[in-house]
């Protein structure tokens, strides 16, 4: 079964829980609730055990909560995926709350799985890369210098390849800090557009991507058969 690598990526600056927290919140609302406690008594005692960023979100909860507020409201406020209050909402409209709550919880647990393992994939070739870089600074620093006055006393002509080769250690370091940058700021501007876009034009956005399609395309064939 296909990851969800797109819940992966969602990372909101103005998030309430992070993921652990989540998936506890969620497991401990389930037993509440089958214990005998209502929504209401649940989240109020969820909130004054559950650690929250912020003491806003907590009086906004409890004020929905006293105004009649839905579990895939508040779910929505602590800002979990759209793909828990999607599921949650429509278990309170056809089905059991209760038993949608372990399916929620394992969807999140799967989740983070998935986005830990990405972090271990990503964590060795960056690694190596800042280590790549750091030698090459110190290489510019130490190494090359001294051979570049060894020359000079020494009265030698570099030759043509030695000199070229000399410029890419030199400049390597910045030219992939410059590459790496660039990279990230594409990302950022793309990612801005593509939120400001309608439903319409942001898919069809992703389908003129050619690997980027193909993974939008199994990733809704895994959303819908969830």
């Amino acid at each position: 079964m296909k990851k969800p690598w797109i819940d992966i990526f969602n990372l909101s600056r103005f998030q309430k829980l992070n993921d652990k927290e989540q998936i506890e919140l969620i497991h401990r609302l389930y037993d509440l609730l089958n214990y005998g406690f209502t929504l209401s008594e649940s989240f109020e005692f969820l909130i004054k055990h559950i650690k929250i960023k912020s003491t806003l979100v907590s009086q906004t909860i409890l004020s929905e909560l006293r105004n009649g507020a839905h579990c895939y409201q508040i779910l929505k406020i602590l800002k979990y995926p759209n793909t828990v209050v999607m599921l949650i909402y429509f278990a309170e409209m056809f089905s059991d709350l209760s038993e949608s709550l372990m399916y929620a919880q394992d969807y999140l647990a799967r989740n983070y799985k998935a986005k830990q393992s990405l972090i271990k994939t990503v964590q060795y070739p960056v690694v190596l890369m800042a280590v790549f870089i750091t030698m090459l600074v110190i290489l510019n620093h130490t190494i090359i210098p001294e051979f570049h006055d060894l020359y000079e006393s020494m009265d030698v002509q570099i030759s043509t390849v030695q000199l070229y080769l000399t410029q890419i250690i030199i400049n390597l370091p910045s030219i992939i800090c410059y590459f790496i940058f660039i990279i990230l700021l594409i990302i950022v501007i793309v990612k801005i557009l593509y939120r400001k876009l309608p439903i319409k034009y942001k898919h069809q956005f992703v389908l003129t991507i050619p690997i980027l399609s193909k993974i939008f395309k199994l990733y809704k064939t895994y959303r819908i058969a969830s």
